[in-house]
């Protein structure tokens, strides 16, 4: 199902009733029995790619969402970066603020965020900005590890970042906000998109 919801929404078609029938489907499929009895490694990754493909359909279904919710939170400790980062992706996204799930999240990612690359990172903080979900020691780790990778991010994952710490009003990440600024500066010298580089320019001037 999660292959079809993928395929779907990579090919950027909008059907409401296979989506409808693919979030049915999906529920049963996480409900406690059905989700104890995939295994830990493809459970997650069928729960990323189904939230990931219903908020790139912008297909609301609160009933799969607490489903995944549920599922997610059960199955943690089975999550790497991707998986960690999706769905939070997903939640904000669609406005879904599950706060057990996104205290879950922030458990995992403090655990495994050595392995967390750039647009994990920067979408995990754009992902509990748009909540307006501020977890000090989350966001804490997710600068400290940005800092020194800041040479890695693409424009967008450096807007990601920018529009994170700004919209929470956390100015006192200095050195983040300052490698960000000179980061957006020597990637406008070569950008041909200088949009998202725009935009983190005018939060931080």
């Amino acid at each position: 199902m999660s292959r079809i919801a993928w395929s779907i929404a990579t090919m950027q078609l909008r059907d409401l009733p296979l989506l409808h029938a693919i979030a049915e489907e999906s529920i049963c499929l996480l409900s406690v029995g059905q989700s104890d009895e995939l295994s830990r490694r493809e459970c997650p990754q069928h729960m990323t790619n189904t939230a990931w493909a219903f908020a790139v359909c912008s297909f609301r279904h609160c009933p799969l969402l607490e489903a995944i919710s549920s599922a997610s939170i059960r199955l943690i400790s089975a999550f790497d970066h991707q998986n960690l980062a999706n769905p939070a992706w997903a939640s904000a996204n669609q406005a879904f603020a599950s706060p057990p799930l996104l205290k879950a999240i922030a458990a995992q990612s403090l655990r495994t965020l050595d392995s967390f690359e750039p647009q994990s990172l920067a979408n995990t903080a754009w992902s509990f900005a748009t909540l307006g979900v501020v977890d000090g020691p989350l966001l804490d780790a997710i600068a400290a590890r940005a800092v020194p990778k800041l040479n890695e991010f693409d424009a967008q994952s450096l807007a990601n970042m920018a529009f994170a710490f700004a919209a929470l009003y956390l100015w006192n990440h200095e050195p983040l906000m300052n490698s960000l600024s000179a980061a957006s500066m020597g990637m406008l010298r070569a950008a041909s998109d200088l949009q998202p580089l725009q935009r983190l320019l005018d939060l931080h001037g």
